[in-house]
């Protein structure tokens, strides 16, 4: 059996970590998978439960660190010399670099990286932006195949020069899609419930948004539009959900003027999109945030950010029952909540229809097959 290692910096789940976990379970019975992460997460128990090796890696951190960043250079050279790997694959910035640079020193075969959103896309000075793009443009040329969740940075690493236009792929995420009428009954079922454990009444418009709390995923624009339409529409009872953790969530809580539930992590976080009237993605940067597919899953309008491939996707199948905004803008924000009031049923309605279009597009089937071709290709030859 082929040996395939993933490696991804943090090990709390988020969108690169769902990548992984769908892919993991779904080819572990053709390859022989060893996970590479940073401690402390519930990746590393899920992967765990699939009965897949996990490798915590101590010196594994988000943010630069040279002295750790060393170290953890060391460890994966060894580990991938010595365990013989054919396919290494990373995700995440930190992951991918460090990654592609040690599998091309210990030889490896297939020396993969997917980019979840290049790190340079984030808001940052223009030294900053030059320095993260000149270590992508290293990095690639060392690795075998470059894929890219969005199919906006696919164009973006050609323009670029990073990889090669034969090599680098777009495979967008892909999820299991059951069949529709199954989805509306658990939705009905399922919507009364949820809401009765967090003191929410059929009545009220329930808007929500399921990420991790860093200036990335642009909280504090939905939180500031969200006090304001609050104050506007007395006479409704309007209520927010904000569904995770992470370093921003204490600042998110001070912000907040009321009607706004904070519920933490939660292990069935998706769940709690049936509940819903409104999916809201506030993103400053994205890849192909496996939310939009969620909603798109569960049925629920979307209000979202034009970042990575939301809008390619949205205007593919859901273009009724979507809003489009400007990233980092508050206002923009408010307006697309007043608007969803405003066209509430029929949006609702719009999203029940666009789940037939959608759901063969992004199929998880079609995410695995796709990635298995990029291993294959050159185990191969």
């Amino acid at each position: 059996m082929k040996k395939l290692a993933y490696i991804v910096t943090q090990s709390e789940l988020g969108g690169a970590q769902k990548n992984i976990l769908l892919l993991s379970r779904a080819l572990k019975e053709k390859y022989e998978i060893i996970l590479y992460t940073g401690p402390g997460g519930l990746l590393i128990d899920e992967v765990k439960a699939a009965g897949i090796e996990v490798v915590v890696c101590e010196d594994f951190c988000r943010e630069i660190n040279l002295i750790k960043d060393l170290k953890a250079f060391r460890f994966l050279v060894k580990e991938f010399s010595v365990r013989n790997f054919d396919i290494v694959h990373g995700h995440s910035s930190k992951a991918g670099f460090l990654s592609r640079i040690a599998a091309s020193r210990a030889g490896v075969r297939v020396n993969a990286y997917t980019a979840h959103g290049f790190v340079f896309n984030e808001p940052m000075s223009r030294f900053k932006k030059w320095l993260y793009m000149s270590i992508e443009s290293y990095a690639s040329k060392l690795g075998t195949d470059l894929i890219m969740v969005s199919d906006r940075d696919l164009k973006l690493a050609n323009e670029l020069g990073f990889g090669s236009i034969e090599a680098n792929v777009h495979i967008p995420n892909g999820i299991d899609f059951p069949e529709k009428n199954i989805v509306t009954e658990r939705k009905k079922a399922a919507r009364s419930s949820l809401r009765r454990e967090y003191g929410i009444g059929d009545d009220s418009i329930l808007f929500g948004t399921i990420a991790n709390f860093y200036e990335t995923k642009g909280h504090r624009y939905l939180v500031e539009a969200f006090n304001t339409l609050v104050a506007e529409y007395r006479d409704l009872d309007l209520r927010l959900m904000l569904i995770g953790q992470g370093e921003l969530l204490g600042s998110m809580r001070n912000l907040a003027a009321g009607n706004i539930i904070f519920t933490g992590y939660l292990k069935d976080a998706e769940v709690m999109i049936d509940s819903f009237d409104c999916l809201v993605l506030p993103s400053v940067k994205e890849g192909f945030p496996f939310v939009i597919l969620e909603g798109i899953k569960h049925m629920v309008p979307i209000i979202a950010t034009d970042v990575g491939d939301v809008k390619l996707v949205l205007e593919s199948g859901l273009k009724e029952a979507s809003i489009i905004i400007g990233k980092e803008s508050s206002d923009e924000i408010l307006a697309a909540m007043e608007a969803f009031i405003a066209d509430r049923d029929s949006m609702m309605s719009n999203a029940e229809a666009a789940y037939d279009i959608m759901k063969d597009v992004y199929s998880l089937d079609r995410m695995v097959t796709e990635t298995e071709k990029v291993y294959e290709r050159r185990l191969s030859k």
